[in-house]
């Protein structure tokens, strides 16, 4: 015969009905009513035992919890510190960088040259004159004077004034330097 439970608590009586062997319930309206039995020192023993194995189970899955918690923590603090690392070296070539520009500051020397250049730069652009515009094999060539010097250009050439041919057609030659524009034509007596 198998037993079956109508109430699982101990404290409480319990009553259980009876089954055949072939698993059909036996219709003779029979409970049998059962008292709960006291535990014995050995079950309470072990019943203690087993709650003190589960305290020291969940003391130790929180230790676990926590040092998982410190580890993800200095690896944060591990990556804060390389940050700072990283920037206080970019800071320190900043003003390793900024001093050696300090000193590379222009000499009245440098001054004086770079014046002398920019001059010399001035009275080249001021001399230039276009003597010939025309087609070669398909693009435009000027040919530019400056001071007795013949420049053959195209669009791109840089000139010593550090100024760019920007554009040729019939009409002339376009220069462009730090942003500015200047139109140079044929002059009248060689039209």
């Amino acid at each position: 015969e198998q037993i079956s439970f109508d109430n699982p608590l101990p404290s409480q009586p319990q009553g259980f009905t009876k089954h055949s062997d072939n698993g059909a319930k036996d219709h003779s309206d029979e409970v049998i009513e059962v008292t709960a039995l006291e535990p014995t020192p050995e079950q309470m023993a072990l019943l203690a035992e087993s709650q003190e194995i589960q305290r020291q189970y969940l003391r130790l899955v929180n230790q676990y919890q926590i040092a998982q918690l410190q580890e993800r923590l200095e690896e944060a603090n591990a990556s804060i510190a390389s940050t700072r690392l990283k920037s206080a070296i970019t800071a320190a070539e900043t003003a390793k960088l900024n001093e050696e520009l300090r000193k590379q500051r222009l000499t009245p020397a440098m001054t004086d040259e770079l014046q002398s250049s920019t001059k010399e730069a001035k009275q080249f652009a001021d001399s230039l004159t276009l003597t010939y515009v025309g087609k070669r094999r398909g693009a435009w060539m000027a040919m530019l004077n400056a001071g007795g010097s013949y420049y053959e250009v195209r669009e791109g050439t840089r000139l010593p004034d550090g100024s760019t041919v920007s554009a040729i057609d019939t009409r002339g030659v376009v220069l462009s330097k730090d942003g500015m524009r200047r139109f140079i034509t044929m002059p009248k007596s060689l039209d």
